[in-house]
């Protein structure tokens, strides 16, 4: 299990439970990388930016709690998988 946990005022813990030995596989990491994404989404109260700029203080802080959860598993898959969901053609095709 893991804790997704943010610094950010409007944020609040998420748990998200993986399995490190299944962290070679690529379809995987992918579900894991969903999971994330969305717990940073719950723990940022995402839903609840009403304005312009309150959404992007929520993607921010979505953003940085991802990250984080990223940085903290310390899985080469994860990381790779990550950097290659932020390129431009890899969202598109999403």
């Amino acid at each position: 299990a893991f804790i997704l946990a943010q610094g950010a005022a409007q944020a609040a813990d998420q748990m998200i439970e993986f399995d490190r030995t299944q962290l070679n596989d690529s379809a995987y990491v992918a579900m894991l990388y969903d999971k994330i994404e969305l717990a940073a989404k719950r723990a940022c109260k995402a839903e609840n930016a009403t304005s312009f700029y309150s959404w992007k203080v929520m993607q921010a802080c979505i953003n940085d709690a991802t990250a984080k959860a990223i940085a903290e598993i310390d899985s080469p898959a994860l990381t790779a998988f990550a950097s290659a969901d932020a390129q431009p053609d890899r969202v598109a095709a999403r």
